[in-house]
């Protein structure tokens, strides 16, 4: 699985987010899978829109995400749509998503 596409963070859980006021920035933890977990980082903020009022109820994960762009480094905004309803948006100068994965790949010999 490609954990870099958007489409891939499906259910994946929200981790506390930081906020950078002095320098600008936000950075969004995401838990993907049990062995893979994410950070979107924003640099340049100009807009940070966060609001928490869970229409379909309470709720810790991702339903989608979306980016305004071809791909992460070309983004100019991000869409965070959490399974509670809210719509969390982010627009900044640079956007940068980094994954992190003890996965164990598989080997040519297990694969199906």
């Amino acid at each position: 699985m490609n954990w870099t596409n958007p489409e891939d963070v499906h259910d994946s859980t929200i981790g506390p987010i930081t906020i950078d006021w002095d320098n600008g920035a936000v950075e969004i933890p995401l838990k993907i899978a049990n062995d893979v977990t994410g950070t979107i980082i924003a640099q340049g903020l100009r807009l940070l829109v966060m609001p928490r009022m869970h229409p379909w109820g309470p709720a810790r994960t991702v339903y989608e995400l979306s980016i305004n762009g071809e791909d992460w480094p070309d983004a100019t905004s991000v869409q965070i749509l959490a399974q509670t309803g809210d719509n969390i948006s982010i627009e900044a100068d640079t956007f940068e998503y980094i994954v992190n994965s003890d996965e164990r790949p598989i080997a040519e010999s297990e694969a199906v």
